[in-house]
């Protein structure tokens, strides 16, 4: 891909590994699927590269039926608005290693090492939406007939609920396949309250509309941050 866009058709594309038939004692039979959590807890990882101006193999098909790279598509205004929704679905689970002498044993030290893990990937990824928005917007300004491109962020954590002891109910709740019918409905209410106000709020100073305001959107959320912390306090 050069610099205007265009896609250099003159060599055809590689065939990559995992397309070419292997023989039958190779070919895996199983999947099995772990928590990619470490890897990418915020499940940016993938958006952003599609929309990573690098990425010039990522094809769309524009509103005149053609196929285009990103570059094309947002100087023909085919995208015009780019929305990440940044769910952080970390738990931060309270520990009492602090108030012992003891050394932790394998168990606490393995969990300690993930969460750091985790949270180190987080704040990387959260760096990197913020280099591709700033770049998003600079492939908007750079088009033949400037195209106005709006890209917007909706973070969605538990570190938004204002009520302390709210906030540190939820982040002891486990990442678990068996918690308690009270804390899923807790934690619906809470993603479902926290996406509504990131689209709702604008900054403090009022230097640009809310999200919603800008997309047109009018948003009802069912439930409210309070009601999901007191449905979280009957989960115990």
């Amino acid at each position: 891909m050069d610099d205007r866009g265009r896609i250099d058709n003159s060599r055809p594309p590689r065939r990559k590994d995992w397309q070419r038939a292997l023989p039958a004692d190779q070919r895996r039979q199983f999947i099995h699927l772990l928590d990619g959590g470490i890897t990418d807890n915020l499940g940016l990882s993938e958006p952003l590269y599609l929309v990573s101006a690098s990425n010039g193999q990522a094809l769309m098909r524009g509103q005149d039926g053609a196929r285009k790279n990103l570059v094309q598509a947002i100087c023909a205004r085919d995208i015009r608005t780019v929305l990440f929704v940044a769910v952080n679905a970390r738990a931060d689970k309270q520990s009492d290693l602090d108030r012992s002498a003891s050394p932790p044993g394998i168990v606490a030290s393995i969990f300690g090492s993930t969460s750091s893990a985790i949270d180190g990937t987080t704040y990387g990824l959260l760096d990197r939406l913020e280099t591709i928005t700033k770049e998003l917007v600079r492939l908007g300004q750079n088009c033949d007939a400037a195209a106005e491109l709006v890209v917007l962020t909706v973070p969605v954590d538990f570190d938004f609920i204002d009520d302390p002891a709210c906030r540190l109910r939820f982040r002891d709740m486990a990442t678990s396949w068996t918690l308690p019918e009270k804390a899923v409905d807790a934690l619906l209410a809470a993603g479902a309250a926290l996406t509504a106000d990131g689209l709702t709020t604008a900054p403090r100073d009022r230097s640009r509309p809310s999200a919603a305001e800008r997309l047109g959107l009018r948003v009802e959320a069912r439930a409210t941050v309070k009601d999901a912390c007191a449905t979280a306090a009957q989960a115990g």
